[in-house]
């Protein structure tokens, strides 16, 4: 795999309900949904994101904390492998992009004053739309 891909941090927040509608046995939905919530509790502890090469290190790091039968190690990869191809096919839409930084400084006083403070902190832009629909 190229390395671009393999450091390709992916963002899917809806994956338990993509999973919830996957055509899956009860006890293999349950199990990929095992694997995923440790892999991604590793990537919060780790302070990694959720990419190709992080999995990897998951994968390697329980394998020798608690070794797995090849079954087992296999059924893990297929969880992982499900969560980065389904992430792909759900890639945001371009409808969640800013716009550009200097046509959107609030229309009134309030939410210029609020802009000015959420940029100078450095805050995510889903973070300022956030705030600024709460108005």
């Amino acid at each position: 795999m190229e390395k671009d891909k393999v450091n390709q941090p992916v963002w899917f927040p809806d994956w338990w309900d993509c999973l919830q509608r996957e055509a899956l046995s009860p006890a293999q939905r349950e199990e990929y949904r095992r694997v995923l919530v440790r892999y991604l509790h590793y990537c919060k502890v780790t302070g990694q994101r959720a990419t190709v090469l992080s999995a990897r290190r998951f994968v390697d790091q329980w394998n020798a904390e608690h070794p797995l039968s090849a079954s087992e190690l296999a059924a893990m990869k297929e969880a992982l492998n499900w969560f980065f191809r389904t992430a792909q096919r759900f890639k945001p839409s371009l409808r969640g992009v800013p716009p550009l930084v200097q046509k959107d400084l609030g229309k009134t006083d309030w939410e210029r004053r609020l802009i000015q403070r959420v940029r100078t902190l450095h805050y995510q832009w889903r973070t300022e739309q956030t705030y600024r629909g709460w108005a």
